[in-house]
């Protein structure tokens, strides 16, 4: 009973991946704090696609609920998301990587949007920047921005997120296939959150990963 009572005592519950409206989060960096901190979450890292401006808000709001809030950011390359962990947020490097990345992101979403407007649906980028300011676009924004633009809905139907995505972004959609641009790589995600004194992981290798030998090439990068 005492050993299970050490436990208990050093037992934390954690949440190491939440997205804000920075990127494709639905709730504020401030009430996903409040609501980890309600359901008894001790420790969280805002993890947003390529930014790091969550972090900064949920820290403040963490001190008054005694919640733990770590440096976190999942960074876009063409096939893994890299997630980094307990880095410097202020590394000028780092900074540049993502703002960058969200350049890169704003140009394919450009280029999905061009798709969809050739099927008839009126959605715009100037749409997404008032749904989204400020925040990393991508291609969850862009299925949230078709339900959420009244007249880009009328189009699409309640089909919801899941329906949306279904339809136009996956194999035969009309918005799949984009030209390529010159993304981050994973060794210069993975480089950029080492030299910020981060450590770097892959987001989701069960969705991600075809073969075991990629997550061989990965570790020799500094997974």
């Amino acid at each position: 009973y005492k050993y299970i009572s050490w436990l208990l005592l050093i037992m934390a519950y954690v949440d190491l991946h939440l997205h804000t409206p920075y990127s494709d989060g639905s709730c504020e960096a401030k009430q996903t704090v409040r609501d980890a901190a309600e359901i008894g979450i001790d420790v969280i890292a805002i993890t947003d696609h390529d930014h790091v401006k969550g972090y900064y808000e949920a820290l403040k709001e963490a001190e008054l609920w005694g919640i733990e809030v770590i440096p976190g950011v999942e960074i876009s390359t063409p096939k893994y998301h890299i997630l980094g962990y307990n880095f410097d947020p202020d590394d000028y490097r780092l900074n540049e990587l993502l703002a960058y990345s969200r350049d890169i992101q704003d140009q394919l979403v450009k280029q999905r949007i061009v798709k969809l407007q050739g099927a008839g649906i009126p959605i715009t980028f100037e749409k997404m920047e008032q749904l989204f300011p400020g925040a990393r676009r991508g291609k969850g924004n862009l299925v949230t921005a078709l339900l959420r633009d009244e007249e880009s809905r009328a189009v699409v139907g309640s089909i919801g997120a899941r329906g949306v995505y279904d339809a136009y972004f996956r194999e035969g959609g009309v918005a799949r296939g984009v030209d390529p641009v010159p993304e981050v790589t994973p060794r210069e995600a993975i480089s950029a959150i080492h030299n910020a004194g981060g450590l770097a992981f892959i987001a989701h290798p069960f969705k991600d990963v075809d073969d075991m030998e990629e997550l061989h090439i990965l570790r020799a990068q500094g997974i």
